[in-house]
């Protein structure tokens, strides 16, 4: 999602976007399975259930490689989340459906200074449980919803021939994005019952808020589309 989450900083958002999410997903997945294949055929299954750190554990020649690399990554990847989530909240209070964040909304062509200072606070009081295991299934949560509700946009703007919904991809239908939704939640619910509760509960309290002051927006939602779409239908 980093790619679209800065969308507004690409030159041709409709194009470097596909292209860099698609082939990321095919190098990541690659990489990974590689690493599953190779840690599988060079150690017996009771060292990979225990040592959680097999890497640095066979690196060569030293470990420390591996330590090293595992940091300057997290770093990396902290540091690409909040430069994409400052912009995300930005975009999201430039909007008006959430009037509560109006004050992070950047002007056209600044930083958006105060949203990054309120990621860069809630980054800390994450980092300060001092416990990855603790914050692990919220983080998880979360990012399975995200996905949820993008998933769920691309089925019903498919569903109710939203004409600003023109996928480039030939082959795609909603009921892929529907189960791709559904499996989410699946996933959320088979991870943690409650935290998942929690995480559907909050986001419903988002959108019934930014339902009440759609009025501040230029266009509606996709249930609204779903019913104008019933009705023509029925018609």
């Amino acid at each position: 999602m980093a790619g679209a989450n800065r969308s507004a900083d690409l030159k041709d958002p409709k194009s470097s976007i596909p292209t860099g999410t698609l082939f990321a997903q095919i190098a990541t997945s690659l990489i990974y399975m590689t690493f599953i294949f190779v840690f599988g055929a060079v150690a017996p299954r009771e060292t990979l259930l225990n040592d959680k750190f097999f890497a640095a554990t066979i690196a060569w020649p030293v470990r420390e490689i591996v330590v090293y690399g595992v940091m300057a990554s997290s770093i990396g990847a902290g540091l690409s989340s909040m430069v994409s989530g400052t912009r995300l909240l930005s975009a999201i209070a430039s909007d008006g459906t959430l009037p509560i964040l109006k004050i992070f909304a950047a002007p056209p062509g600044k930083e958006p200074r105060l949203a990054l200072l309120a990621s860069a606070c809630l980054c800390t009081l994450a980092i300060s449980v001092g416990e990855l295991n603790a914050i692990a299934p919220i983080l998880t949560m979360f990012f399975l919803m995200c996905y949820t509700c993008v998933n769920m946009s691309c089925a019903i703007c498919e569903l109710v021939n939203d004409p600003s919904w023109r996928p480039t991809f030939r082959f795609y239908h909603w009921s892929v994005s529907l189960f791709a939704a559904l499996l989410c939640v699946w996933m959320m619910f088979a991870m943690a019952p409650i935290i998942a509760a929690v995480a559907i509960l909050f986001c419903a309290t988002i959108f019934t808020y930014a339902s009440y002051n759609s009025h501040n927006a230029k266009w509606g939602d996709g249930f609204q589309g779903m019913k104008f779409q019933l009705a023509k239908n029925l018609a």
